[in-house]
């Protein structure tokens, strides 16, 4: 037996079909009934007990048979939601950021390393580089995967060269040849990221003008490339295109590249420079051409962590001061301009006492301070910043020249654009900004 129900005016009607008959109790039209609501039938019609309690007419039991027959028959329809409208996929997680004069490279939170910017000599690691004599204005404005890549614990760049600590302190490079011989040798580019032999529990890299260094685990460190100016610190001018040691140091905890230069933090706070003295930038107190061994610098005690530009040199204190010497041209030294083209002893940098990171590539420098601010000074962008100010940045983990990683592992760069530095998909010769710009990974 079937049962369906329907409503035709105020009567719910309620037709049992057995042999073409209703199956309700038998009752009569008028009288009392029981349960208001309550159906019934007399033979012909459908009865309903009204709120009199008395047994009511409706339709007739063929015409309740028709309607249930009619309802029977007509095709049901299903009426589909439409799909949810997806949101923004989340931003990829940065976890470190570095950025040198034309391009910028990232750790991500999956341990793989994007790049964007100028791609000239291969720094981007993405295979798409030819011949440096043949390549012209090449760049990315998105970031894009290093190929091969899947286990970097930092990455550090320079000119038109990349290169990445590994999870298992070995060291892997792309770009330009630094004399190394991997990427074609000279005047051809390496696009793709290959191990540099003789580099196994290293803990830091930092790139230079032609040269590399590498700090390892036990504190010695070995610099390879160029060695033009003694910027290789092994006490004579051969290059050199496998890793060579440092004469000489030990104990060493912190080192920075730079412009034919070379600078190291030593366990006792003091920093060693050796390379090209341009402009004072040694910070020994001599105005020599160059020197290639490590010399101590004057006036530098307390330092935690040096930085080597095109330059001048600044050190971070660990009174949180940071203290800079030679090229101060565009401002470098943080000085509001009061100092003399060329400063031969440490001075403090203006406006920062309480820095805990400090970075600088070209002619400027980035400093957090100890509230997760980012200050800067320098030729990073016109006008250029003759003392500290703030670019506007806060919570900040990770610290480069010119891009950074707040606490939330959104990726910011700020400054020149004129490779796509900037990672947000345009590209222009920017002039004042010192607004940081989202990098977009996705």
């Amino acid at each position: 037996m079937g049962r369906s129900r329907t409503k035709t005016g105020a009567l719910l009607v309620c037709v049992a079909l057995v042999s073409g008959s209703c199956a309700l109790k038998q009752a009569t039209a008028g009288t009392r009934c029981p349960t208001v609501g309550q159906l019934a039938q007399d033979g012909t019609y459908l009865l309903k007990c009204n709120t009199k309690r008395r047994w009511e007419r409706g339709i007739t039991i063929a015409q309740g048979v028709t309607l249930l027959r009619a309802l029977a028959s007509k095709p049901t329809t299903t009426i589909t939601p439409p799909p949810p409208v997806p949101g923004p996929a989340p931003m990829p997680a940065a976890l470190s950021i570095a950025s040198g004069p034309a391009h910028a490279c990232a750790v991500m939170a999956d341990r793989t390393v994007t790049c964007w910017g100028g791609t000239g000599y291969g720094q981007l690691g993405q295979g798409d580089a030819g011949p440096i004599q043949t390549v012209v204005d090449f760049y990315r404005d998105r970031p894009g995967l290093v190929a091969g890549l899947v286990d970097a614990a930092s990455v550090t760049v320079g000119a038109g060269v990349s290169c990445a600590v590994l999870m298992s302190a070995s060291v892997s490079c792309w770009g330009a040849d630094l004399g190394t011989g991997f990427g074609g040798g000279a005047g051809s580019a390496n696009d793709r990221a290959h191990g540099i032999p003789g580099l196994v529990g290293v803990k830091q890299v930092s790139i230079g003008e032609g040269h590399a260094c590498a700090l390892f685990i036990a504190g010695t460190m070995k610099c390879w490339g160029s060695n033009s100016q003694g910027e290789l610190g092994t006490g004579d001018n051969l290059s050199s295109p496998t890793p060579v040691a440092v004469a000489g140091l030990s104990g060493v905890t912190s080192i920075s590249a730079g412009w034919h230069s070379t600078c190291a933090v030593l366990a006792d706070q003091t920093v060693n420079c050796w390379g090209i003295n341009y402009n004072s930038m040694l910070g020994t107190g001599s105005t020599a051409g160059s020197s290639n061994n490590p010399a101590a610098v004057i006036g530098v005690a307390g330092a935690r962590d040096v930085a080597v530009t095109d330059g001048s040199v600044c050190a971070l204190l660990v009174s949180g001061a940071i203290a800079c010497w030679g090229q101060n041209s565009e401002g470098q030294l943080g000085q509001n301009g009061t100092t003399s083209y060329a400063v031969t002893s440490p001075v403090l940098v203006a406006n920062v006492d309480n820095a805990d990171s400090l970075s600088g590539s070209g002619n400027r420098y980035c400093a957090r301070r100890a509230d997760g601010g980012i200050w800067c000074w320098g030729d990073l962008a016109e006008p250029a910043r003759r003392a500290p100010a703030p670019i506007g940045l806060a919570s900040v983990s990770s610290l480069s020249p010119a891009c950074a990683v707040d606490t939330s592992a959104r990726a910011w760069c700020w400054g020149g654009n004129g490779h796509g530095e900037l990672g947000n998909g345009t590209r222009w010769q920017q002039g004042a900004n010192w607004v940081p710009q989202q990098v977009l990974f996705s």
